[in-house]
């Protein structure tokens, strides 16, 4: 049998529009929303410990809705050794309940790293299903050698004069980019490698002077830290600070210089006269002929 001209117009048209309404209709199978519902997310430590220290890490959700489903696992335990406590625990909480949970372990590294993550299913009042995630994550590593205490980031940061002062300016400032402070440590280090016996504070203050001495007086190099150097014991033996350091400090290093130049230059003219009156002493004489040699 065939079909006429408007049958074959039409049936096109009515596959389309079915496949249509299908994609509208909801699917078992459909994927759920990829947001998370509001939820509330803490932790924290026990306490700051040393290398050796149990301490307890205590994670916290408080969900908006009613979650009947959820998982806890702690992750990733770097640095550490569990000794109390489930790493997975599967519970339940309702809507803005505060659900508690916690494991025990003990600092065996300089460096921890300790994660915890959630999943589960939050049912709202109207009966909609959505998914909660969430975790946190916790690092430490060790700021003192001498007792083996750690510290947080912001610890480290407080106690590091490259996020504070600004060596090109001279500005105390808490807006320093971590990059430039990596790259103002790279420079006190390297400072502090060849000059031991200074400290944080002293090498980034020689940074600043060392700028100020190109700036002023056209000076780098081993010069201008020499004097550099000079002006850091000025400022903390004599208390001689400003432009009266870098003026002294200036002053100072050129009269070495003089100095230096005018005992150079002496004993190369005495070297002169020892060597004139040696001559004078000692005739010359051609090779091979006795000194008593008659003609």
């Amino acid at each position: 049998m065939h079909l006429n001209l408007e049958a074959r117009s039409i049936c096109p048209l009515t596959v389309i529009g079915l496949s249509f309404w299908l994609c509208l209709l909801p699917s078992a199978n459909a994927t759920p929303p990829s947001f998370s519902i509001p939820a509330q997310w803490g932790l924290d430590l026990s306490h700051e410990p040393r290398i050796g220290d149990t301490v307890s890490l205590i994670f916290t959700v408080t969900p908006s809705e009613s979650v009947p489903e959820m998982r806890v696992w702690f992750d990733r335990l770097g640095g550490v050794k569990l000794t109390g406590g489930d790493t997975v625990v599967y519970s339940s909480a309702s809507k803005n309940e505060k659900k508690t949970f916690s494991i025990q372990v003990v600092c065996i590294s300089p460096l921890v790293d300790l994660c915890v993550e959630a999943r589960g299913k939050a049912i709202s009042e109207n009966g909609e299903s959505f998914p909660l995630r969430g975790g946190g994550r916790i690092r430490r590593s060790i700021r003192d050698d001498a007792t083996g205490q750690f510290r947080t980031d912001a610890d480290d940061r407080a106690r590091r004069p490259e996020y504070h002062y600004w060596p090109w300016t001279g500005e105390v400032t808490s807006q320093i980019q971590p990059a430039d402070a990596r790259y103002t440590r790279k420079l006190m280090e390297d400072l502090k490698e060849r000059y031991p016996t200074l400290t944080d504070w002293d090498a980034i203050y020689v940074l600043h002077d060392l700028e100020v001495l190109f700036d002023r007086y056209g000076l780098s190099g081993g010069k201008a830290i020499e004097i550099a150097l000079e002006i850091r014991k000025l400022v903390k033996e004599q208390g001689i600070g400003g432009n009266e350091a870098f003026e002294t400090a200036v002053r100072g290093l050129e009269a070495k210089r003089l100095w230096r130049f005018v005992i150079i230059m002496s004993v190369m003219v005495v070297e002169l006269l020892l060597l004139v009156f040696i001559t004078q002493k000692v005739p010359l004489r051609r090779k091979g002929v006795p000194a008593d040699a008659s003609n």
